[in-house]
């Protein structure tokens, strides 16, 4: 086994994540040049081991030191790639015009995220206008709630939301159209039965109705919107073509009766379009669209309304959908992981609404970058946690306070140590941050795991503080001597906390809600632990970094609930 492979690959990783590397990315590393190796995994774990005790027991000055004698160039300045959004076809700045359309029936999830940046960063890439646009024409569907909840989602994302459009304020505009297309003959009013017009949709075969004049028609829909026929007695359906191999050309719905209070408009409309009337004309507004590929039918439905109305086609591109695998991808199957009590909410952090993302950590500028980065295309996606979570640790090692945290604390008794008052630094890298004031005595908690391998005579470091050498070893305490300040290498550092100025919080570890398609019902892992007592100073919400654990939030702090984001 190459040990200097292995150890650069250490070094390397410990020096980008602040003095601390990790077994699988060092393994990763060591994998990615030479492939050949994950024939002899089990010897390479093992070398892999022992060489992350070695490096993790460096000061971070000594790993710089022995990475530029080994392999300088890993300390190289390597501008990033910066990802950039394709061209736009009929694209000129200042010219473009884009939207994002959801219907205010649900809390936004990743797939809004998605569709949303897209179409921001396009309208940002070109400085064109942005439209949030609620496509809120069914009043059964549409809930105050949701417009609030999708509004926050937006703003959330970094989205400018000063354009707001909301198509349940132009009911009058498409019923003006209606009436136009109506008097040419390019709508009527159907009575038939659902089932007959699903049947004779499948057969291509045209019904009874589209053969009346148009006077007829008219009268029919002004007995519609007068509220004097029932939902279910009459629709409204564009005459197009019975006999097209597009199934949405077939004569589609264009209004229905829907007798139920809107959330805006109340009862003050019965009559409302479906998506692809009203979309039709909203679109002739917009010089590009991006959107999900199950409307991919929809485009030539629509172009042939606004063709008939006189107005111009958007550029439009379909693209796939993105899932975080693990996930629920539908609100049907979220809503019944609710009333099944499997999950806890619409925030639960272990699904992928924007409410649950954040919860769990996740930034909107990571969010952003997944985006970019993925790009899109008609290929269905799906992403696992993994590779958000790479975004966001990112986002949060520039600005992510650091804390001291012990999980299954042992006691720990420095016999004859000196007392210390320590200003430890927030953040690693950045003094405006400011420290976090300690008050050392001679007794402590620290991890038991970091005690397995260790008896007495042997030394180690309290991170930041001073060395000690085991004096006594026991079930339940350890006791220590100290052995001065100085740096000594080759010599453990572990985390600790004061007896005297700890608080015991319990952290949420979040695991796939499903495993090969089925519910997970280990989905939740609980740790408790000891943190040090600055996190006092911690904001609801705030994700912060508990050194050589991960980055956690801070959910709630009757309790000090913490929500575990990732490494």
């Amino acid at each position: 086994m190459d040990k200097d492979l292995v150890l650069k690959h250490a070094l390397n990783n410990a020096v980008k994540h602040n003095g601390t590397c990790m077994n699988g990315s060092v393994i990763a590393g060591v994998l990615g040049e030479k492939p050949e190796l994950k024939n002899n995994i089990k010897e390479l774990a093992g070398e892999v081991g022992k060489t992350v005790v070695e490096v993790n027991s460096m000061s971070k000055e000594e790993q710089v030191k022995k990475l530029e004698e080994l392999a300088p160039e890993f300390l190289e300045e390597k501008k990033p790639e910066k990802k950039e959004l394709p061209e736009l076809p009929n694209a000129k700045k200042r010219k473009v015009i884009i939207c994002f359309p959801p219907e205010p029936s649900g809390y936004p999830h990743l797939g809004h995220a998605y569709a949303s940046l897209i179409n921001y960063m396009y309208s940002e890439k070109y400085d064109g206008k942005f439209i949030l646009r609620f496509e809120d024409t069914n009043p059964k569907k549409s809930e105050k709630k949701f417009y609030r909840e999708i509004l926050w989602g937006m703003r959330w994302l970094g989205i400018d939301c000063s354009n707001i459009l909301y198509m349940s304020d132009n009911i009058p505009r498409y019923y003006s159209s209606a009436e136009k297309l109506m008097k040419k003959g390019h709508l009527y009013v159907c009575s038939c039965a659902q089932s007959t017009i699903k049947d004779y949709r499948m057969k291509q075969k045209e019904c009874r109705c589209r053969i009346r004049k148009p006077i007829e028609n008219l009268k029919l829909w002004k007995d519609m919107l007068s509220g004097n026929t029932k939902s279910g007695d009459y629709i409204v359906r564009l005459k197009a073509d019975m006999k097209s191999k597009n199934t949405a050309m077939r004569d589609p719905t264009m209004f229905r009766i829907i007798k139920s209070p809107h959330p805006r408009t109340e009862e003050k409309y019965i009559v409302w379009p479906n998506y692809d009337f009203s979309a039709s004309i909203e679109d002739s507004k917009i010089t590009h669209r991006f959107r999900d590929k199950g409307f991919e039918l929809r485009v030539e439905v629509q172009n042939y309304i606004r063709k008939l109305l006189g107005l111009k086609n958007p550029w439009t591109y379909e693209f796939a959908r993105l899932n975080i695998q693990g996930s629920p991808t539908s609100k049907r199957e979220t809503r019944e992981l609710i009333l099944e009590n499997k999950i806890t909410g619409w925030d639960d952090f272990r699904i992928a609404t924007l409410r649950g993302l954040k919860r769990r950590g996740i930034q909107p500028e990571a969010i952003k970058e997944l985006v970019k980065e993925v790009g899109y295309s008609k290929a269905e996606k799906t992403i696992d946690m993994d590779m958000l979570e790479a975004f966001n640790r990112k986002a949060l090692d520039a600005k992510a306070h650091r804390y001291f945290f012990v999980p299954h604390p042992i006691e720990l008794e420095v016999i004859d140590a000196p007392e210390k008052k320590l200003l430890l630094k927030k953040h690693p890298h950045s003094e405006k941050e400011g420290v976090r004031r300690v008050h050392t005595k001679k007794n402590f908690y620290i991890d038991k795991a970091d005690m397995k391998d260790l008896k007495a005579g042997s030394v180690f470091r309290l991170k930041e503080l001073y060395n000690v050498m085991i004096v006594e070893k026991s079930k339940n305490k350890i006791k220590a001597s100290f052995m001065g300040d100085a740096l000594m290498p080759d010599t453990k550092k572990i985390q600790w906390v004061t007896k005297e100025g700890f608080i015991e919080v319990d952290i949420k570890i979040p695991k796939p809600l499903f495993v090969k398609g089925k519910y997970n019902p280990n989905s939740i892992e609980t740790l408790m632990g000891y943190a040090e007592e600055t996190i006092r100073d911690i904001n609801i919400d705030s994700v912060v970094q508990f050194e050589r654990f991960g980055f956690v939030k801070l959910d709630s702090k009757k309790g000090y609930h913490f929500v575990f984001c990732h490494k």
